[in-house]
């Protein structure tokens, strides 16, 4: 997730059956003031789950689609927050922000669809500083290479995406952050994002031989999907579980698969949070309206149906059949998240990162 499960083209619980709605009767009714929001349009921003959130909440929403998670902090760095309420970000990316200030602490008594959280969503150490709580995830997953079964059969290793024979045929991301983690991750590094200026320089010079291979760095999810479903690639690296889902038309079992790497897979929460200057606009009553609605049952589960990821709430099973839930993954979450690469932290060197990708791509 990244999103690695990284990932680019995804308000009040309204719709909770009788059994769970006791949380709902917590809400406060928003204000209508309308949201303006940066967020996964594939997940969370179509126009239809805009329209369940108006639905359920009387709330307009105005919706521009998240492109990466450096980009994103570049938007909130510069004072985005005096435009946009909400914004999803990498559970990895979230310490940075918070060290830089530029988020606003949540009342976790406007979002009560918190209770609904899975016990292991349930704390979140990266977004907590002096007991105040600043980000909700919304979506699990994780991140990997997603491939054409036909053409490779099974694939367990990150080490398809160097391979001479597939020359051509590869398209990695253009990213620092995963493309470079997934190749330190292949050539043997436990933690691939805690990397001396040496193992760095040395994985870049092993990106830079295999550059040949690589057809496409790949900007968006809908390049990465047409890419595959073309079959002009056989492979692409920093893979989503939605790609997969969406090259099936829905489900885990077609041509394409999203790999369980040896090396282990890249594993992520995305979260909501809420620049600072939000509360100064008085626009926070809606982006809490927001990050409760998509935690409540009905998008949690309609997240799922849509395009894999598991939602960290567990008020969408209420709403799933078992063979849904055990499609989209609930039933096995605690044990990708036991056997992959959480993460919870983020290059102190990551300029360096920045560079050195500059440089792969100009060899």
């Amino acid at each position: 997730m990244t999103m690695g499960f990284g990932r680019r083209d995804a308000l009040k619980m309204g719709f909770l059956l009788p059994g769970l709605a006791g949380a709902a009767t917590a809400q406060a009714q928003p204000t209508r003031r309308p949201l303006n929001g940066m967020v996964f349009c594939h997940t969370m921003g179509t126009a239809a789950d805009i329209g369940l959130f108006k639905a359920a909440t009387g709330i307009e929403a105005n919706v521009t689609c998240w492109v990466s998670n450096t980009d994103t902090i570049t938007k909130l760095a510069a004072g985005a927050g005096r435009s946009f309420d909400v914004f999803n970000l990498s559970c990895q990316f979230i310490p940075v922000v918070l060290q830089r200030g530029l988020l606003a602490p949540l009342d976790l008594a406007k979002i009560p669809n918190m209770q609904l959280l899975a016990p292991a969503f349930a704390g979140t150490p990266y977004s907590t500083r002096g007991g105040r709580r600043y980000s909700v995830p919304f979506m699990f997953g994780y991140d990997s290479l997603v491939y054409n079964r036909k053409k490779l059969g099974h694939v367990d290793s990150y080490g398809i995406l160097f391979e001479e024979k597939y020359k051509g045929q590869i398209a990695i991301r253009d990213d620092p952050g995963y493309s470079i983690a997934q190749a330190a991750a292949f050539l043997g590094h436990a933690n691939p994002w805690r990397l001396s200026g040496r193992e760095l320089r040395e994985v870049t010079a092993f990106l830079i031989s295999k550059k040949p291979i690589f057809r496409k760095l790949w900007g968006g999810f809908a390049e990465a999907v047409s890419l595959l479903k073309s079959e002009e690639v056989v492979a692409v690296g920093d893979g989503w579980i939605s790609m997969a889902w969406s090259l099936n038309n829905g489900g885990m079992g077609g041509d394409f698969a999203i790999a369980n790497p040896k090396e282990k897979a890249m594993v992520w929460t995305h979260d909501w949070i809420m620049p600072k200057e939000v509360a100064d606009r008085g626009a926070a009553d809606s982006a809490y309206a927001f990050m409760n609605w998509s935690i409540g049952a009905e998008q949690a589960a309609n997240m799922g149906r849509k395009v894999g990821y598991v939602s960290p709430s567990k008020a969408g099973l209420s709403l799933l059949t078992p063979e849904e839930a055990k499609t989209v993954g609930y039933d096995d979450y605690e044990a990708v998240m036991r056997n992959g690469l959480f993460l919870d932290e983020f290059p102190e060197n990551y300029q360096d990162w920045v560079e050195a990708w500059s440089r792969f791509k100009a060899a």
